[in-house]
C-alpha cells in the first residue's frame, strides 16, 4: 500500500485583474480547484505587487468555506513589494522580495500542514 501523500495549491489569483466581480471570480476558481484537487489543501494568496483586491480573495474564500463546510481553504496576504528592495522588470519582484515572500509563504504552509 501507498503511503497517504498531503499537498496543498497555492493559488495566487486576481494579481492582474480589476474587475467588480473579483469575487466571484475567485470563489468560482476555488470550486474548479476543489474539484479536480478534493483532496488538497488549497491556499489562496495575494499582495506582492498590490493588494487592493486582497479583500475580495478573503470574502470569497470566507463565502466558500461557509456555503461548503470546507474548511481546507485559506487564504495569506503577502506584503506589498517595498521599493527599498528593488523592483525586477516591468515592476515585478525583485529577488529580494521573492526571498521575503518565500520565507513568508514557507512558515504558512508549514503551519497548514502541522508542521
Amino acid at each position: 500500500m501507498r503511503p497517504r501523500m498531503f499537498y496543498i495549491l497555492v493559488l495566487q489569483h486576481l494579481q492582474n485583474t480589476i474587475s467588480g466581480n473579483s469575487k466571484e471570480c475567485c470563489a468560482s476558481f476555488i470550486k474548479t480547484v476543489r474539484t479536480n484537487n478534493p483532496e488538497a489543501k488549497i491556499l489562496c494568496t495575494l499582495g506582492i505587487m498590490g493588494d487592493g483586491l486582497y479583500p475580495a480573495v478573503e470574502a470569497a474564500v470566507a463565502d466558500y468555506t461557509a456555503e461548503t463546510g470546507d474548511c481546507n481553504v485559506s487564504a495569506m496576504k503577502f506584503d506589498v513589494q517595498a521599493a527599498a528592495d528593488g523592483f525586477g522588470a516591468d515592476w515585478h519582484p525583485s529577488p529580494v522580495t521573492h526571498e521575503k515572500a518565500a520565507e513568508k509563504l514557507v512558515a504558512e504552509i508549514k503551519e497548514l500542514m502541522g508542521e
